[in-house]
């Protein structure tokens, strides 16, 4: 069975051999969250060991011609998402390499995942985010606003942080099916 899962009025069905973790509705990410930290929607480890970081914006839900009111704003919006995303990635595994029951574990749930999944999924988000041919970021969205100038200007956002650019595609919702997504 296919992972499943709603957002932004929109149904996505992930590969059932997919690891798929609701980012932003995790416990590590809600004692964060509203403290100027904002984070993807999905982040997914696909069997190939690639670690896709998806974030989803509908403007159809928000007006009927699709098209993003002030793109500055929604660029910067992004950027954040990306960056802090990534950020909250290496700080979970700073917080798990200090408790010494991680550390003396980690070993084996990294054999046996279901031993302690949350131990094994942040692991591996860490390991795989430190790898670039390992790591794309997806934003899907579903909107009339014209695309590449929007990519241009978050990549130049992301670069004005001082954070290396990671691989990114801005893709509407039929072209995320040929990252083996449904939606």
């Amino acid at each position: 069975m296919n992972h499943i899962f709603h957002e932004s009025e929109l149904t996505f069905y992930f590969n059932r051999d997919w690891k798929v973790l609701r980012y932003d509705e995790h416990k590590y990410y809600r004692i964060v969250s509203g403290r100027s930290v904002s984070g993807v929607d999905f982040a997914c480890i696909t069997p190939d060991e690639t670690l896709l970081l998806i974030e989803v914006k509908n403007f159809y839900q928000y007006n009927r011609s699709g098209l993003i009111d002030d793109t500055n704003r929604f660029a910067e919006e992004i950027k954040e998402k990306i960056v802090d995303t990534l950020d909250l990635i290496t700080i979970i595994h700073k917080y798990h390499r200090r408790k010494w029951s991680f550390r003396i574990m980690i070993d084996l749930v990294r054999r046996f995942p279901k031993l302690h999944y949350d131990w094994w999924f942040w692991s591996k988000m860490y390991d795989l985010h430190l790898q670039p041919e390992k790591l794309l970021f997806l934003l899907v969205l579903e909107s009339e606003t014209e695309v590449s100038s929007l990519q241009k200007q978050i990549t130049e956002l992301i670069m004005s942080e001082g954070v290396e650019v990671p691989p990114f595609h801005i893709l509407s919702a039929s072209e995320i099916q040929a990252y083996g997504i449904s939606i």
